[in-house]
């Protein structure tokens, strides 16, 4: 599986991935889309986090989970059988927005919550972060006791302009 973990400013992720046993790595568990501001059209960014067998093949459907409104649309229900998914959706530069993918394929928004992660390590990189590590700590953390999460950990930070 995989750790994806959100701090308040970083998201970070791991670059492991067991695809029916066998011992891949998907250094891109984590992509950036959005649009510059435009016509009248405030820009907005998202991270979007996807963490399950299928992740490495998710990267592709990138165009498929936003569109041009800054909305996020449905995960196919196939997919969801397969994955769990977190965006930080950024509609102003200062104040991100957590969504996780329901079951279902829809984004329900995480309001008031500023820290979340994803994945078979979740636990551990949430307790890491409830005791002051960072997203990319976290996720370190959650290698050392999750066996589904290791490998090189990427951060972005998605306050950056």
């Amino acid at each position: 599986m995989t750790t994806i973990a959100f701090d308040g400013k970083t998201i970070a992720s791991d670059s492991y991935m067991d695809a029916s046993g066998i011992k891949m790595f998907a250094p891109y568990k984590v992509w950036q889309e959005g649009i510059p501001p435009h016509k009248g059209i405030r820009g907005w960014k998202a991270f979007i986090g996807v963490a399950g067998e299928y992740a490495y093949a998710m990267k592709y459907k990138a165009k498929t989970l936003l569109c041009e409104g800054g909305e996020l649309l449905p995960l196919d229900e196939a997919d969801m059988q397969h994955i769990s998914a977190m965006a930080v959706v950024c509609t102003d530069g200062i104040d991100p927005e957590i969504h996780v993918a329901l079951i279902t394929g829809q984004w329900m928004p995480y309001h008031g919550r500023e820290k979340h992660a994803i994945g078979s390590g979740r636990d551990f990189a949430l307790a890491a972060m409830r005791c002051g590590k960072s997203a990319l700590e976290a996720v370190e953390i959650a290698g050392y006791f999750d066996t589904g999460t290791g490998d090189a950990v990427h951060a972005y930070d998605v306050t950056a302009a």
